[in-house]
């Protein structure tokens, strides 16, 4: 009984019965993997900076024109 109910108990393979699909992946391969998916990361991220800062400036005209203080039936 494991947490109040029954357990599964199977035998587990043998060490030669696992299949080692990673072992046709070269070291330089996952290198070049790791440097791709570095890269995309970096780009993403440096396009999800500028957005930002297009965003950022933009809210930053509008609070400019329409102040905190500003009463809404004025703005008409």
């Amino acid at each position: 009984m494991l947490l109040g109910e029954e357990a599964e108990v199977r035998i587990c393979n043998e060490p030669s019965d696992i299949l080692w699909e990673n072992l046709e992946n070269t070291k330089i391969g996952r290198t070049g993997r790791t440097c791709c998916a570095h890269i995309f990361v970096a780009i993403f991220l440096f396009f999800t900076f500028v957005l930002f800062l297009i965003l950022r400036s933009s809210a930053g005209k509008f609070a400019d024109k329409y102040p905190s203080s500003t009463n809404c039936p004025k703005i008409k």
